[in-house]
Parts: C-alpha cells; sequence; structure tokens
C-alpha cells in the first residue's frame, strides 16, 4: 500500500535517492566498462569515479541507519568493510605490503541500502527502467567501441585492460571485455517487450544485445542466454526458466560443496588431455586452477586467499603464473572470499532467481530481473560474475529479498 507523505513534508529527499542512485549506477558503467582507457588521465578518473561510488553507497546505509532499517543497513556495511579485511587477509597470505585500495570495483556492493530505500519510496519501476536504458546505451558504445579498436580507428592507453588476450586458445582470438549483465538484462527486457507488442523497435534492441554477445566471444554465457531466450519464447513465462535455470544453480551449488570438502573432485577430469592444451585452452586452464585450488583449501578455507593486488595476483601464494579465481566459478569465489563468502554468494544467488517476484513494477521489466537473475546465477558456476560486472544487479537482487511491498511508502 502507498503512504503518502505527511503534511508539510517535502518528497525532495526520495528524489534525491533515486537520483544519485541513478548517478552511482551510471559511474560503475563507465569504469566498469573500460571507456575510461582510452583517457590518459583514465586509472585517475576511475580511481575518482569508485570514490564517488563509495560515497554514494555510504549515503545510502546512513539514511538506512537513521530510519532504523537496521538489517539490511548493516549488512551494506559490512559487505563494504569486507573489502579492505580481504586486502589485507591477501597480504598476510603472500607477505606482501597491506594495499588497502585492492578491490575497489567490488565496493558498489554497499548500495544494497540505497537500493532498498528506492524501493520503499515506491520508485523501483524508475530505478529499473534508467537500467533498461543505460543497457542500451551501452550495447551501441559497446559495438562502436569493438569497431573502434578493431580497425584501428582507437587506441588503449597503455595498461588499460580492454582487450582480452586469446591467451594460446586457437578457438578464440582476441576479445573487447564486455559486462555482459548490462547485456542480458537488455536482451530479455527487448524479449519481453517483442513477445507481448511485436514491436519492430524490440526486435532492433534484440538483434543489438546479440551482437553485442557474439562480438565478445563469451561462448557461455551466450549459449545459456539463447537456451533462455528459447526457453522463454516457447513457455512465455520467466517463472518457468527459473524452475528450470535453479535447480541447475543448486545443484551446482552442492557439488561446488562437495568439492571443498572433499578437495579432491575435479570435474573436468574426464575430459581434458593433453590435446586439450592445443585446443580450448580455457577448458585446460579451469582443469589446472581446480587441482592447485584443491591443494590450497585445507590451508585458507576460513577466509581463502583474499583479494590480491598487482599484476602478480596470485603468484606469491601459487607460484605459477596462470590462477584466476574467477575462471572456476563458485569455487573461486570459495577461493576468494572463504567458507563466509561462499555463503552470501549462494544467497545472492538466491536472491537473483527469487527477489523479484515481489516487485510491481511493468511486467517487461520484471520479466527482464527474473530471467537475468536466473541465468547469471547458473553462469556463476563457471564465472561468477556478482563478484564482477553484476555488482550492481547483486545489491538490487539483495535489496528486493529485504523490501515488502507492503512497505511502500515515501519516507522524507
Amino acid at each position: 500500500m502507498f503512504t503518502a507523505p505527511p503534511a508539510g513534508a517535502s518528497s525532495s529527499q526520495p528524489q534525491f535517492q533515486l537520483f544519485v542512485a541513478k548517478i552511482a549506477l551510471s559511474l560503475f558503467l563507465i569504469s566498469g566498462s573500460g571507456f575510461l582507457g582510452f583517457l590518459p588521465i583514465g586509472n585517475v578518473l576511475r580511481l575518482i569515479f569508485i570514490v564517488l561510488q563509495v560515497t554514494i553507497a555510504f549515503y545510502g546505509i546512513g539514511i538506512a541507519f537513521i530510519r532504523q532499517h537496521i538489517v539490511v543497513a548493516s549488512l551494506s556495511l559490512i559487505m563494504m568493510l569486507a573489502i579492505p579485511f580481504y586486502a589485507y587477509v591477501f597480504s598476510m597470505a603472500a607477505r606482501q605490503p597491506f594495499v588497502p585500495v585492492s578491490g575497489g570495483d567490488y565496493l558498489p556492493i554497499g548500495l544494497t541500502s540505497l537500493f532498498y530505500l528506492v524501493l520503499r519510496n515506491g520508485q523501483g519501476q524508475d530505478l529499473v527502467r534508467f537500467l533498461m536504458r543505460v543497457s542500451a546505451i551501452y550495447a551501441v558504445a559497446y559495438i562502436l567501441l569493438w569497431a573502434g579498436v578493431t580497425f584501428g580507428l582507437v587506441h588503449p592507453a597503455d595498461g588499460a585492460k580492454i582487450v582480452l588476450k586469446s591467451g594460446g586458445d586457437t578457438e578464440r582470438g582476441d576479445r573487447i571485455a564486455l559486462l555482459s549483465c548490462f547485456i542480458i538484462f537488455g536482451m530479455f527486457c527487448a524479449t519481453a517487450s517483442f513477445v507481448r507488442s511485436l514491436r519492430f523497435l524490440a526486435l532492433v534492441q534484440i538483434a543489438l544485445f546479440a551482437i553485442c554477445l557474439f562480438l565478445s566471444g563469451s561462448r557461455l554465457i551466450s549459449a545459456m542466454t539463447i537456451l533462455a531466450f528459447g526457453l522463454y519464447l516457447v513457455t512465455q513465462t520467466s517463472q518457468l526458466v527459473r524452475t528450470v535455470f535453479f535447480p541447475i544453480f543448486l545443484i551446482g551449488f552442492l557439488t561446488t560443496c562437495f568439492m571443498i570438502i572433499t578437495h579432491s573432485f575435479n570435474p573436468f577430469d574426464s575430459f581434458v588431455n593433453e590435446n586439450t592444451r592445443f585446443g580450448d585452452v580455457s577448458a585446460w586452464a579451469r582443469w589446472k586452477d581446480i587441482a592447485l585450488t584443491n591443494a590450497l583449501i585445507p590451508d585458507h578455507w576460513v577466509f581463502g586467499l583474499g583479494l590480491p593486488n598487482g599484476v602478480e595476483g596470485y603468484g606469491p601464494i601459487t607460484h605459477v603464473n596462470y590462477f584466476y579465481t574467477q575462471d572456476i566459478g563458485i569455487l573461486g569465489v570459495f577461493m576468494t572470499f572463504g567458507v563466509f563468502g561462499l555463503l552470501l554468494y549462494g544467497f545472492i544467488c538466491f536472491a537473483a532467481c527469487f527477489g523479484s517476484d515481489k516487485l510491481q513494477i511493468d511486467p517487461i521489466m520484471k520479466i527482464g530481473l527474473n530471467l537475468t537473475g536466473a541465468v547469471l546465477a547458473v553462469y556463476s558456476l563457471l564465472a561468477p560474475v556478482f563478484t564482477g560486472s553484476a555488482i550492481p544487479f547483486a545489491a538490487l537482487f539483495m535489496a528486493l529479498v529485504f523490501w515488502q511491498p507492503a512497505s511502500f511508502e515515501v519516507e522524507n
């Protein structure tokens, strides 16, 4: 039920909360997309954008505490404080100096409180609509970026991580890094719009997002997106797609727990061989990373390895050149953040699948959130996007879990 503000009360604060939430999403998209890598001062701007996002997140946490939303405010604060803590964990494990700013890209997870306030103000539809718009803008910008880099029209600044190297994978060439979560969300919203209205513009948008997935060369996320896309077109219900995808995630999550307990099982053992080294290198790398993780689990199961700093990554601990926890899915989440991080990540994936059920917004947006959450949860089994490009989505999904429709009220 929507409750009007008291007589004489100003509604400026809810509007300001929505405004800064949009600013935070825009800053995350710009700083995380790699566009700043074309500017000589791109790294400086990226740091400024991260600081602004953190400031906005603390603003939301402060207001939530004042409004006595203790649980969501405390969770947001703990998650933000955990980032420098895990940087300290790495410094102790690697015997290197403590770098507090390591993991700055993770800090927007604290936006959970601000998104929660926006939902309580009855502005959830405005926030999700803005997310749709920036996703479409990003898709166009990504295609232009790909064309510019591919044809040599633009060149990244030194040290900018924009082009993902093939690493010797004979099946894929160099790729342009993609914030896949925004593309998937935009594509599913456009799909829902097309199914409901058969509008030509929606079909154009679907093609636009599909082109981005194709250009990115991301095989797994593309395959799952196509599967969810097909299931939705056939059934025209996002709940059924979620019914198919969530058990897959749950089985994968329980399998990961089994791998952690036994720290000897490697699911890639059955199809990785010597020829894999010269073919699909990604499968070989995942097999090697899981084998190394199994050896590290007994000594690092509580807090994991922490958040690394510098170009060496986990090299000082593992003594190997190539070890990326983001390549081994939820097992990698455990190896980075330990048992507490694993439990939190499982909660985020659950929230992604079910959090938007009670959201009272345009059905097209709700379908987009449902399908996106289901796909990103399953995708996390091999690549944990909620610790990367999908951090704003993680914050939104968690806010949805704590928010109740009956609490619609404008708070001033």
